[in-house]
Parts: C-alpha cells; structure tokens; sequence
C-alpha cells in the first residue's frame, strides 16, 4: 500500500484543467488533451494513472459524457 500513495500525491499535485466542454473552457479540447498528455509525460504517469487524473478534471458535459 505504501507504494500507491506516491502515485496519489504525484496525481494531487498535477495542475490539469479543469474541463467542461462548454463556454466555461477557455482552452479548445485539442489543447486540453495535449496539456494532459504532458503533464503525464513529465510526472511519469502510465495510462491508467493518466486515464484517473484527465477523468477527474472533467466538468458538467464533459463529466457527462465520460
């Protein structure tokens, strides 16, 4: 269990966006996703902890839709 909690905080610490798809945005969802592609590449984050972390910033619609 000890091992995980890194991981969690690396995810915490992360800035993503918050995401709504809707007039709230001021960044289009191309943007959105290369910003979630590099912070993920830089905190080293593999797919599922990339997939957790961009899930969590997603907003009204785009909450939604996920």
């Amino acid at each position: 269990m000890a091992a995980a909690q890194p991981q969690q905080q690396e995810i915490t610490s992360a800035k993503i966006p918050l995401f709504y798809a809707n007039e709230k945005d001021t960044i289009s969802p191309l943007v959105w996703i290369k910003r979630v592609e590099h912070i993920a590449s830089t905190q080293g984050w593999n797919d599922e902890t990339k997939l957790t972390a961009a899930a969590a910033a997603l907003r009204e619609l785009a909450e939604n839709w996920y």
